[in-house]
């Protein structure tokens, strides 16, 4: 049911509000009852999940993209898949009976049959075809978030230079207070030790 609703959602957003969409859900979702048709709701998913990147849209990387029109990608997968399943309905199954054992009769449906298997595979090209686009945006999009992210943060903040900056000079002050503290100390230490020795001598 998820998917059934993006690829809803999907159609929706890029045909915008028009009277065919639900005859255009209930196509896709027939056919996803069938082998060709399993291929055309492989492709309309596909097509969701790009339109979900943030690179599909985004202005940093647009000059890397060739976009293509997704919507009329996948009515044209849905119309050829359509039309694939109606020939091998009307082609149906092998003939039986006397026919079975006619070569010509034989010859001439399996030579129909490997007409309409080529055209399947085309379609599974397409769909092929599709998954590598996504995939080649997906790669787009990893660098897209890096590109991001290093904007954010690439470079420090200038409040956390000044927090640096005070930072340090606290460090010298403390420093700097430390060393006189030693400098005094080492000073009334030798008056202390010089006033001991004076001592012992008037004694």
């Amino acid at each position: 049911m998820k998917r059934l609703n993006r690829v809803r959602h999907t159609i929706n957003r890029d045909r915008g509000a028009a009277p065919t969409h639900a005859a255009d859900v209930k196509e896709l979702i027939a056919l996803k009852s069938t082998e060709r048709g399993t291929a055309v709701y492989a492709v309309v998913v596909l097509a969701s999940s790009v339109q979900e990147l943030d690179a599909w849209t985004a202005g940093e990387v647009e000059h890397r993209i060739v976009r293509i029109d997704l919507t009329a990608e996948v009515q044209s997968v849905a119309a050829s898949a359509s039309k694939l399943d109606a020939a091998f309905s009307r082609l149906g199954p092998a003939p039986h009976g006397h026919l079975a054992h006619d070569k010509e009769v034989q010859a001439i449906y399996e030579a129909r049959r490997a007409a309409l298997l080529d055209r399947q595979q085309a379609l599974c090209s397409r769909l092929v075809a599709m998954r590598r686009y996504l995939e080649g945006l997906m790669e787009i999009q990893r660098e897209l978030e890096k590109i991001r992210w290093i904007e954010r943060h690439g470079s420090p903040d200038i409040s956390e230079l000044v927090a640096r900056e005070g930072d340090e000079l606290a460090f010298h002050s403390l420093t700097a207070a430390r060393d006189m503290f030693a400098a005094n100390t080492d000073r009334i230490g030798h008056q202390l030790l010089e006033a001991a020795e004076k001592l012992s001598r008037d004694r």
